[in-house]
């Protein structure tokens, strides 16, 4: 399972889930493993074989050696275990060449206003930290952050 503590003081940016003593949990992803032998093979390997096969860096994100539940099925286990997944967004679709730091920025001003996981007890929504993205198979997966675009493009607060 892959999520995320935020909120309390877990963070430098947990003042903008709600106030220092609420904490919250969501999922980003399950993993699941239909051959147990086979894992248990995997997990015997060298600690950086079993590093690389658990996640490598490519040009595109993130790679992954594990399967991922797809979405329906995700949303299906984490209601039977009663834990929260991380709050749905419209799709990112752009190619190369259209995914620019200027494009994702502004999608990500556009569809993340404020943060969508808000704790009990934050009187206005606070300011989104940022998403992840991935794809449709679960195979790639990546860190989005506005802090990283601003800087970058040195648009720290510009709307």
């Amino acid at each position: 399972m892959f999520g995320e503590f935020y909120g309390g003081k877990v963070t430098g940016n947990s003042k903008y889930y709600g106030p220092p003593t609420q904490v919250g949990f969501r999922v980003f992803d399950v993993a699941a493993f239909s051959d147990a032998d086979a894992l248990a093979t995997q997990l015997q390997a060298d600690i950086r074989d079993l590093s690389t096969w658990r996640e490598t860096e490519t040009p595109t994100g993130l790679r992954y050696g594990q399967h991922f539940l797809p979405e329906t099925a995700l949303a299906a286990y984490l209601a039977q275990v009663g834990l929260p997944a991380v709050p749905p967004l419209p799709t990112f679709t752009a190619s190369a060449d259209e995914a620019t730091h200027e494009s994702v920025l502004d999608w990500l001003r556009q569809h993340l206003p404020h943060t969508q996981a808000a704790l009990p007890g934050h009187t206005e929504p606070g300011r989104a930290e940022g998403v992840i993205l991935r794809t449709a198979d679960r195979s790639a997966i990546v860190k989005v952050r506005f802090e990283d675009y601003e800087r970058t493009l040195n648009q720290r607060g510009k709307k």
